[in-house]
């Protein structure tokens, strides 16, 4: 079984089908600053609206400086990649992030600063991270084409 040494912990590989999708949430809110150092993530629940579409991610990623943030939709293989998770990335690349959706943010986390991330949100879009219980090339293809980050983790 593969395993990680980082900072003098060890991390074992898990099966892809072993936690469910609020369980694989918690663990990357959890480690943060191994994932993304500098950073917060927070759960991003909220529905994002663009043209007649809507959409609610998971998790949103805020950089410490409020300069850059990602909207992350945290995926199983076992989604349907055309009908369920291309509209859903569509809809947040192109989604109008407004001061609701600041203040959701900030209530997530008390060392969020509404004010910065009002005007983050007034800034460009945010990147799209979709991650994969398992990588698929077929996905990879698909969110390249998108402009979209992809991890299968």
């Amino acid at each position: 079984m593969p395993k990680l040494f980082h900072r003098g912990e060890w991390f074992f590989e898990l099966s892809p089908t072993s936690l469910a999708e609020f369980e694989f949430e918690g663990l990357l809110i959890q480690n943060a600053d191994i994932i993304r150092p500098g950073t917060t993530i927070v759960p991003f629940k909220k529905t994002v609206f663009a043209a007649d579409q809507s959409a609610k991610a998971d998790l949103a990623i805020i950089a410490n400086d409020y300069r850059q943030w990602i909207v992350v939709e945290v995926e199983m293989l076992r989604h349907d990649l055309h009908r369920h998770v291309v509209p859903q990335i569509t809809t947040l690349r192109s989604g109008l992030y407004d001061n609701d959706h600041a203040s959701y943010l900030a209530s997530k986390n008390a060392n969020l600063d509404f004010g910065k991330l009002t005007e983050m949100l007034r800034g460009e879009a945010p990147e799209i991270l979709v991650l994969v219980n398992k990588y698929d090339e077929e996905w990879s293809r698909e969110n390249s084409s998108l402009r979209c980050s992809h991890d299968g983790i």
